[in-house]
């Protein structure tokens, strides 16, 4: 599909999509326990459906129900083909969830998520019982002591924090800090949800036996994703407001730090119990972000770091360059047609702003998008300043997170045509 997005006159209501974050959590969560639970409001997005298609290869037994999704229980399985698409997320804890319960199993991935890094995940699990080299997998888990690294992604440990408690006697250590913090947050929070608590003592995790997964509810519900909305709030025009609906104001989310973050960029932020409202200033001021804990919410900062007076330094970037695509030469190259100027350092990307002058290129720009947060980047330069407008190619890529993304610009009072191809 193309998508053209023209420079528009954003503002307006909408609601957020579900978190993609939570959504497969509490789907495999409530997967695990073997029971009636309905995980409410899951979205549309590619994630979740290679993740009911996943835990059905593995025996979950449910009915889809509007948005929502009503587990009945699972049946027991040898042999499993699980298909994890595009999902890091899904992939590493499937892969040691799998692992735990001794299932036999092939893994299909796509090639942009095969080719990102796994290895010590993989040695991990082999050097406790499993035999796998990532495609394929046997063997069962044993107890003991897991040291797992974390300098890179904390989806090692979120996959291990779900799978041990199935197997119990365990001690999982982070020797460093794990990045991206939040989102083990978020895991011990679901968990505890499933009635699976762990003991914490800093970055050690410990289990003296086994636990079973008990809803403490039969509805689970899943809250907005502030990531998402980060990119209307990034394209809303200068002296609009932009109000999201569904955005939880005490989230575990770690772009909940959206407030703190834009109201440095001149933003007027306020959080209500029914939703977020940002008012963008005329001009927007250049600023420093720590982005270690928040890999997510870059390019939605990028797009405001174009439109800046001045540089901004995002900070502690370096791990984008193994998301879905290399983020950081994804993002230089999308601002780079946008004629904003973009380095990067090894670790922090360096962009100076136009100061939201209009750009009107003597041609239409055209970006072909592999990675749908930065189609959603483009799309929001595009309806920000850019009088030409800009046609991204594979624009479908954004159903991977936030399948109504174009429909809730054009909510927003965004120009955008479509043209399948």
């Amino acid at each position: 599909m193309k998508a053209t997005v023209f420079r528009s006159d954003i503002g307006g209501e909408f609601t957020a999509p579900p978190s993609k974050s939570y959504a497969l959590r509490y789907l495999i969560a409530a997967f695990l326990s073997g029971e009636k639970v309905t995980v409410c409001d899951v979205g549309s997005s590619k994630d979740v459906f290679y993740a009911l298609k996943a835990l059905s290869a593995l025996g979950a037994q449910y009915d889809l129900r509007g948005g929502d999704v009503a587990f009945s229980g699972r049946k027991d399985v040898d042999n499993a083909v699980i298909d994890c698409g595009e999902s890091a997320t899904l992939y590493r804890i499937l892969l040691c969830v799998t692992a735990a319960l001794g299932v036999k199993a092939r893994f299909i991935t796509s090639d942009t998520l095969a080719a990102r890094p796994h290895d010590s995940l993989i040695k991990l699990l082999n050097e406790h019982g499993a035999k796998t080299d990532g495609v394929f997998l046997s063997g069962k888990l044993t107890g003991g002591i897991y040291e797992v690294d974390c300098k890179l992604t904390s989806q090692y440990l979120s996959g291990l924090l779900f799978a041990l408690p199935l197997i119990g006697g365990v001690r999982v250590d982070t020797p460093d800090k794990p990045v991206s913090a939040p989102y083990v947050a978020m895991t011990l929070a679901v968990l505890k949800d499933m009635g699976v608590e762990w003991e914490r003592r800093d970055n050690r995790f410990v289990l003296n036996a086994a636990k079973a997964f008990k809803p403490r509810s039969d509805k689970l519900i899943i809250e907005g994703d502030w990531s998402a909305a980060a990119f209307a709030f990034a394209a809303c025009s200068s002296g609009n407001v932009v109000r999201a609906k569904g955005l939880d104001g005490e989230s575990l989310q770690g772009d909940r730090r959206l407030k703190e973050i834009f109201s440095k960029f001149g933003f007027e932020v306020s959080v209500d119990e029914n939703f977020v409202e940002a008012k963008a200033p005329e001009r927007l001021t250049a600023t420093t972000v720590d982005c270690e804990h928040i890999p997510d919410l870059v390019p939605a900062l990028a797009a405001l770091s174009a439109r800046a007076c001045g540089v901004t330094t995002l900070k502690n970037v370096a791990r984008l360059r193994y998301k879905e695509s290399d983020r950081i030469s994804a993002i230089s190259a999308v601002l780079e047609k946008f004629s904003v100027s973009c380095g990067f350092d090894g670790s922090d990307l360096i962009i100076t702003g136009n100061g939201g002058k209009e750009i009107n290129t003597p041609s239409r720009v055209y970006i072909d998008c592999a990675d749908h947060r930065i189609a959603m980047l483009a799309a929001a330069l595009a309806s920000a300043y850019s009088v030409g407008g800009a046609t991204l190619v594979n624009a479908e890529c954004v159903n991977k997170s936030y399948s109504s993304f174009f429909d809730d610009l054009i909510r927003l009072n965004g120009r955008v045509s479509y043209v399948d191809i």
